[in-house]
């Protein structure tokens, strides 16, 4: 079994999740689960700071002087390689987050990403709590008796280390035996791509559901002057309700060299499926008169499929 790397990154503008300032990690053993090593490494996000680590206004709690200070992603990148790579297995709460925040800044700098596997401490404890829902690492420490100061790099990377270190003193089991037992496929990180971590005990949301319906690629067969790169976007009631349909009608525009999107903001025709129910996307439309979008009954857009 490889040995661990939790993490924790933040961004110094809220506005701008590559603008990451601070990466915290620590090294540990895999079997042991003692701790090797511990760095934070400081960021030039060159960038705006805000002290704000998202739009919900988060107090990261970094002295902007240790920024202006510090080296650029370009001067850290080959130190956070050393750790960010495929000799370990990288964790951290709701990870993704963080490869996406790392994958941004790589991105604005022409770097090579940080190839790695990685495990949602966030999604574990989930599993180990048979729970429905994910919980903030706030939640995570009142729940298992921790202290800490959330959002703060160093805090954050130490109570993940705990959750783990929680999980597996309670089970009685390494971390590997874990993986194992929840059926985990860790996630993967290459060439800016991720791939989340997933587990077969965990059935996908229904938004989860409906993003791969969008996803998915379809040939087109015939470029229907009707659908042919127009953008479609369904009645939020009928997408949550009617998954099977949905997926059907959406293979069925793109067969036509259509596109589908959850987002109003990106759409050409709204699918109405619902004429008496006001739902939040057709609300949207209505209080944005200069949306130039189609609103189609579904009845209507059956007759051109």
């Amino acid at each position: 079994m490889r040995d661990l790397v939790f993490i924790d990154v933040e961004a110094s503008y809220s506005k701008d999740i590559s603008s990451v300032c601070c990466v915290s990690l620590i090294l540990v053993d895999s079997k042991t689960l003692q701790e090797i090593e511990k760095i934070t490494y400081f960021i030039n996000s060159e960038s705006i700071y805000d002290n704000y680590g998202s739009t919900a206004r988060i107090d990261i709690g970094i002295n902007p002087k240790d920024l202006k200070s510090a080296p650029p992603l370009t001067k850290r990148h080959r130190q956070l390689r050393k750790y960010l790579n495929s000799k370990y297995i990288v964790i951290g709460h709701a990870i993704e987050n963080d490869i996406r925040m790392l994958n941004a800044a790589t991105k604005k700098y022409r770097l090579d990403s940080f190839d790695c596997k990685f495990l949602c401490s966030q999604m574990l404890y989930r599993l180990f709590k048979k729970e429905n829902t994910n919980k903030s690492l706030d939640k995570v420490a009142q729940e298992i008796n921790e202290t800490f100061v959330h959002h703060h790099c160093e805090e954050d990377v130490l109570m993940s280390f705990k959750t783990i270190k929680y999980i597996c003193s309670s089970l009685n089991k390494n971390i590997e035996e874990i993986i194992n037992e929840y059926q985990i496929t860790l996630g993967e990180n290459k060439k800016h791509k991720i791939k989340n971590t997933s587990s077969k005990l965990i059935k996908p949301s229904k938004h989860q559901l409906i993003q791969e319906i969008y996803k998915k690629k379809v040939k087109v067969k015939n470029k229907d002057p009707y659908f042919y790169n127009k953008i479609f976007v369904f009645d939020s009631k009928f997408e949550r309700n009617n998954i099977e349909l949905l997926e059907k009608y959406v293979v069925e525009i793109k067969e036509r060299g259509g596109k589908c999107s959850e987002l109003i903001s990106e759409g050409n025709v709204f699918i109405d499926a619902n004429p008496d129910y006001m739902c939040k996307r057709k609300k949207y439309i209505e209080n944005n008169q200069q949306l130039e979008i189609e609103i189609v009954e579904l009845a209507q857009l059956l007759e051109k499929l």
